[in-house]
């Protein structure tokens, strides 16, 4: 009983996901990736903030709330 749910378990997941997206959801995220790769510089730049923060946070490390 175990193996045919363990078999069934992913199959089941897969539709779920499947059947959960509308077109309308599609249709957005599809314009969202092809705005997204229009204008790549915007998430380059995001993306370097966010590892000069944790590089910075390396450096100094946690400076607790001032009192």
């Amino acid at each position: 009983m175990n193996k045919i749910a363990l078999l069934l378990l992913p199959a089941l997941l897969f539709v779920n996901i499947v059947i959960a997206q509308n077109p309308d959801s599609i249709s957005r995220e599809k314009e969202q990736l092809q705005t997204d790769n229009e204008n790549p510089g915007h998430r380059l730049d995001r993306r370097e903030k966010l590892i000069d923060d944790v590089l910075w946070f390396q450096k100094v490390g946690y400076i607790g709330p001032c009192r």
